[in-house]
């Protein structure tokens, strides 16, 4: 005995509140996590059930492929632990009731209601298929109907116990599962199970979820007997019943889907897609969608799973500290990264140093300065050639005080000549004993001093006379008035 009662703490962190159910494998207990104040479902194997290799091997299996399976309507399953020598399954907990309960206390389901259940089945069982786990165990004590918080239900999948791991075509049936061991439920197996064969795949799924739509539709299931022997006998040698003859008023289409999924020739069986599509006219339910069935799985463990492995099994790593996460912050960031490494190509630098330090201003070089300084004095310069001027320069005066300059008011400002337009054919190459003046049309004809002049302002944008003008900056900071003539 386990010893199991209210109060009793199972791991040191949950803590036993109530019994929910009882079998011959085992029980399942309310608890109460007492780290996070979250109940959960305990099911633990009975003592003397924990004593047989094969049963612990089941027990395993059902958690490893409820894990395998992520969907919405599987039961999910959080750990699996060790109590007094015997494994126990820490599971969601759910309240509501079994489709099998709604079946005795209603005898039948109309159409929709039962799409509105059996659609989000279809679609667990169809992902469970998708990825190489076949229930085999598929019957209305194993769909509940789970309470929803807004009051609706959700229906979910439970009891993976015998459900078909592909890695067992390769490494060989378990004790559980060999020949001459029933697996399933005789009123919900297909003629593959019932017949004892080895072989049976996704499709005795398809004939289960067949037998419940027949019989959540017309109160009955397809086929009855006084014992077990009766029922094998005609899954394997009788045909279904047409669910025509219970229920003539159905949609055609949901008639032939249920015969087709109870074809005694699996080959000619409806997929669980083609179950999806015609359950789903009838519902505004919707689930998620699933691939196909297959046949792969990751390998099973070699030692394969033992309640000896589960004592042996280190403890969890405890959760990382605040301190931790800080020390782990405050690590130099490593000098260099590879040399083809994408990230420094695109920052332009060499080591991840360089990428995250903040850029230095390059001085530009002298040579550069130089000739922009060149550049900028023979195009002031041809703009100064380009002004007109008086015959004859009068001396400079002094230049005023600071306090006098302010007070006496500008000169009168200029006005410009229109500008020449070239000629049409270039002027002559001046001689030596010419003036510098001469030169001056070839400097007007320049490029660059042509787009200077087109952006000046021409002589009716120029200020009114008597108007004060603000004396003009000429490049290089000198101001008109100032400018010594030459």
């Amino acid at each position: 005995m386990l010893g199991l009662k209210p109060g009793v703490r199972v791991a040191g962190r949950y803590e036993l509140l109530q019994p929910l159910g009882e079998g011959g494998m085992g029980e399942v207990w309310s608890a109460l996590h007492l780290i996070t104040g979250k109940r959960i479902a305990l099911k633990a194997l009975k003592a003397d059930k924990a004593a047989r290799p094969e049963l612990v091997h089941r027990f395993f299996r059902e958690a490893r492929a409820a894990t395998a399976v992520t969907h919405p309507n599987v039961v999910s399953v959080h750990d699996v632990l060790s109590y007094a020598g015997a494994p126990v399954m820490v599971m969601e907990l759910l309240e509501g009731e079994s489709l099998a309960e709604r079946l005795r206390r209603e005898g039948r389901l109309e159409l929709p209601r039962l799409a509105e259940l059996l659609v989000p089945i279809v679609s667990a069982v169809g992902t469970a298929h998708a990825r190489g786990i076949v229930h085999r165990d598929l019957k209305p004590e194993n769909i509940f109907l789970s309470s929803s918080p807004s009051g609706g239900v959700i229906p979910k999948v439970l009891d993976f116990g015998i459900a078909k791991l592909t890695y067992d075509d390769a490494a060989g049936l378990s004790a559980l599962t060999r020949t001459g061991s029933m697996v399933g439920t005789p009123f919900y197996m297909s003629p593959e199970q019932a017949a004892g064969e080895k072989d049976f795949d996704h499709r005795c799924d398809v004939w289960a979820l067949g037998v419940i739509c027949f019989e959540a539709l017309s109160g009955a299931r397809p086929f009855q007997g006084d014992n077990f022997g009766q029922v094998f006998k005609r899954i394997i040698t009788e045909p279904a019943p047409s669910l025509k003859q219970r229920r003539p008023e159905l949609p055609r289409a949901v008639v032939e889907l249920v015969d087709g999924m109870l074809a005694k020739d699996r080959a000619a069986r409806a997929a669980l897609s083609e179950v999806l599509a015609v359950l789903s006219q009838h519902t505004d339910v919707r689930a998620p969608r699933f691939g196909a069935p297959q046949s792969e799985l990751p390998p099973e463990p070699a030692a394969g799973f033992t309640r000896d492995s589960l004592e042996a099994a280190p403890a969890l790593e405890p959760v990382a500290t605040l301190a931790d996460a800080n020390a782990t912050a405050e690590e130099p960031l490593p000098e260099s990264l590879p040399p083809s490494s994408p990230l420094l190509e695109t920052l332009g630098a060499t080591t991840l140093g360089d990428a995250v330090r903040p850029r230095q201003r390059r001085a530009l070089p002298l040579g550069s300065l130089a000739l922009g300084a060149a550049a900028l004095l023979t195009v002031a310069s041809g703009i100064w050639w380009s002004l007109p001027r008086p015959s004859a320069a009068p001396a400079r005066e002094p230049s005023p005080p600071i306090a006098a300059r302010a007070a006496t008011p500008p000169p009168a400002p200029f006005e410009a000549p229109a500008p020449t337009p070239p000629a049409s054919e270039p002027p002559p190459a001046a001689s030596p004993g010419k003036p510098l003046a001469s030169h001056v049309p070839r400097l007007l004809a320049a490029p660059g001093v042509a787009k200077l002049r087109e952006a000046a302002p021409s002589a009716s944008a120029l200020p009114a006379r008597g108007e004060p003008e603000p004396p003009k900056k000429l490049p290089g900071g000198i101001l008109d008035q100032d400018r010594a003539p030459f």
